[in-house]
């Protein structure tokens, strides 16, 4: 997408690891604050937290409980975190975007308390590490400009019906 694309739709397509994902579970979402967001350091303790964040958040509540292994789980629109990183002048097309996902406990009503304590998250999927198919997914719906709408044309030996 060009600097300042219009996203008339983004998704986070993510697959299951486990049934334990409660109904009413939520996810708090921001994406890294970066122009070209550094490949993330499994080497490096608290290379994800330490990344600035968007000022906008987006909320994803669980509507159902997860069923099974892989099974996707689509996420809330995140048009908002993905507009704000794409609007920044440093940012161009092929840079990296960082989705930071953080979950609400069961019981636990301040965020903060999440941030300050150990984190044990419920609802875990997978990652590229279990194999291609099981790679987390963005999908991105572009809003086409009013002026670029496009009819299509058939040739003058194809009619319709």
């Amino acid at each position: 997408a060009a600097r300042g694309a219009d996203f008339s739709l983004a998704n986070l397509i993510l697959k299951a690891s486990d049934t334990f994902c409660s109904k009413g579970a939520v996810w708090l979402i921001h994406a890294e604050a970066a122009d070209d967001s550094a490949p993330l350091r499994s080497d490096v303790r608290g290379s994800l937290t330490a990344r600035p964040r968007t000022a906008k958040t987006v909320y994803w509540e669980q509507t159902d409980n997860w069923r099974w292994f892989g099974e996707s789980q689509v996420s809330v629109d995140l048009t908002p975190l993905l507009e704000e990183v794409t609007q920044r002048d440093g940012w161009r097309a092929g840079n990296a975007i960082t989705l930071i996902l953080r979950g609400k406990q069961s019981g636990v009503n301040n965020w903060n308390n999440i941030r300050q304590g150990p984190f044990k998250q419920q609802c875990h999927f997978l990652s590229s590490e279990a194999g291609a198919a099981f790679t987390p997914r963005l999908r991105l719906t572009l809003a086409l400009p009013a002026s670029s709408a496009v009819t299509p044309a058939l040739p003058a030996s194809q009619g319709c019906d």
